[in-house]
This record gives structure tokens, sequence and C-alpha cells, in this order.
């Protein structure tokens, strides 16, 4: 199960990599990497103050979610965007 959350996570951020390069961090496994018998992986997106450019990553980062949850291998990846406007 574990290796199959690390490539969702790496076929998750190559999928926005060439919109988002330079603001991707990650994936990395998180120091806590497990909860309640599920594995975690973080991938950060680290975007400037521009409303336009975060609205769109939204979109694209929802498009994603769903683009990998259509392949078999993926269909219990859960992916948790956390937004949080510093």
């Amino acid at each position: 199960m574990k290796d199959v959350v690390e490539r969702g996570a790496h076929q998750f951020a190559n999928s926005l990599r060439s919109k988002y390069e330079n603001y991707i961090v990650g994936p990395a496994e998180p120091v806590i990497n497990k909860i309640r018998n599920l594995f975690l992986m973080e991938l950060l997106l680290k975007l400037p103050r521009d409303t336009k450019l975060i609205s769109q990553c939204k979109q694209d980062i929802l498009h994603q979610i769903a683009v990998l949850h259509n392949e078999r291998s993926f269909k219990s990846v859960v992916i948790v965007p956390d937004v949080d406007v510093m």
C-alpha cells in the first residue's frame, strides 16, 4: 500500500510540475508518515499572492485529483488539499 501512495504522489506532482515547477516542493514523507493504517505523503505548493494564479492552481489540483482517481491503481488514494493562505 505504501508504494501505491508514493507512486500516486509522484504522478500527481509530475502532472502539476509543467505549470508550477518553480513553486512545488516534494512530494516527501512527513515525519509522521502513517496514521490509522494510512500512509501519508506531502506536496507543498508555495505560490505568490496572485489571486488569478491561486484560483487556476486550485482548479488544476481538482482536475488532477480526478485524473488520478480515474486510474484503477490509484482509486484508493485520498488527496486532501489544504489551502493555507499566509
